[in-house]
């Protein structure tokens, strides 16, 4: 099939993710946001034997460049050796030919989402009320019905697929339908621990009954892939286990002359817990950039799982961000997870000027920078997975 339809069919997928998102109440990225989301129905990618890199199909890709009757055989050789491979169930080449699974390893799409390889024939382009497989005259079959998942950090060994077929016996449709059968791990929901919870986009700044607390500092945003008022980017967390479900910061930017690869930072972040530490095993922070000059407009989204933090209580992290699908940048930067109970701390004050004064003086902030001197790594492509970079000077 045409290559030139490719790119719209990757906004498609875009456009699907970014409506799921927006009909939710806080409009983050569905995606990212929940420990295992599915993506499923006609995506309408195609089969492109061009595509493969395989010298006898190559004389294929000169059917766009013929008109009349020319395109019309170079079409139907194109169906017939097509036709030829799902014979012989030779799904290697089937797969390598679908442009879907092409454009997701390019990162053109769906990042950070899975399929299993469809060992089966194409669905699409059949004739309806026919029980047996038979293929639209006119149409190369492709593998346009897709059953895709997605998992946050930490879950993607909690859910596997046992089953992924066609059903060749419906005939209510030119596409033939699809299944598939998961078996997923369920998450101990963790431990609450009773404090001052506020209401939505609130901290507390009540001292008493402090529990655990997170301390976020030389954060930083690089390489944003779009264009944005700079000026106007803030970033923000969230999750089940902060004391206010949405905590955010107005980002700095640091290199304004340079828009071609920005770079935002602020120093220090104030989180506070509803948890312990133990239950920090199945919780994440989702981690948010939004452009508030177009109506809170999503710039990408990344989930940091909090296990590491289970035994250890400082942590570099660094993540890729991504919009709906597509990857736009990184995030990172330290988090320090302290108990004011336990650690010798500054005597507790009310958030703000005051108490990141004392809080930056204190002596576990100090070693805390004195780790920062070596700095991180710089990513200089958000191509690939997302990871979290272990620090080898890490407090135990």
């Amino acid at each position: 099939e045409s290559e030139e339809k490719v790119a719209k069919r990757n906004h498609d997928v875009f456009e699907i993710l970014r409506a799921a998102s927006n009909a939710q109440k806080t409009q983050f990225d569905i995606a990212q946001r929940y420990d295992h989301t599915f993506l499923f129905g006609d995506l309408n990618y195609r089969i492109n034997l061009t595509i493969t890199g395989d010298e006898k199909y190559a004389h294929h890709a000169h059917v766009n460049a013929n008109t009349g009757r020319r395109a019309s055989i170079a079409h139907q050789n194109h169906r017939e050796d097509v036709l030829e491979l799902i014979k012989k169930s030779d799904f290697k080449t089937l797969h390598a030919a679908d442009q879907l699974r092409r454009e997701m390893k390019a990162d053109h799409v769906l990042k950070h989402f899975l399929e299993s390889n469809p060992f089966f024939e194409p669905t699409f382009k059949v004739i309806p009320e026919s029980k047996e497989l038979e293929y639209n005259n006119l149409r190369i079959p492709s593998y346009c019905d897709r059953i895709l998942w997605t998992s946050l950090p930490g879950r993607a060994n909690m859910i596997s697929q046992l089953e992924y077929k066609s059903s060749n016996t419906a005939t209510t449709s030119d596409h033939k339908p699809v299944r598939a059968l998961f078996e997923v791990s369920l998450t101990k929901g963790g431990d609450v621990v009773e404090t001052h919870r506020q209401g939505p986009g609130k901290q507390t700044n009540v001292a008493s009954k402090r529990g655990l607390e997170f301390i976020v500092s030389s954060l930083q945003v690089n390489y944003l892939t779009d264009q944005h008022n700079w000026s106007d980017l803030t970033v923000q967390f969230s999750g089940t286990v902060l004391n206010g479900d949405k905590i955010g910061r107005a980002l700095v930017p640091t290199n304004t002359d340079d828009d071609s690869s920005p770079v935002f930072h602020f120093e220090t972040l104030y989180l506070p817990l509803v948890t312990t530490q133990s239950a920090l095993l199945s919780k994440h922070l989702i981690i948010v950039v939004w452009s508030k000059s177009k109506n809170q407009r999503l710039v990408g989204q990344a989930a940091l799982s909090l296990d590491r933090w289970t035994k250890r209580k400082s942590k570099k992290f660094e993540l890729e961000l991504v919009r709906y699908g597509l990857a736009c940048g990184t995030i990172s930067g330290d988090l320090v997870l302290f108990d004011p109970k336990s650690e010798n701390l500054p005597a507790p004050v009310p958030i703000g000027k005051s108490f990141m004064r004392k809080f930056n003086n204190s002596e576990i902030t100090q070693k805390h920078k004195s780790q920062d001197d070596s700095g991180l790594e710089t990513i200089h492509s958000a191509k690939g997975t997302a990871q979290e970079r272990d620090d080898d000077d890490d407090d135990d």
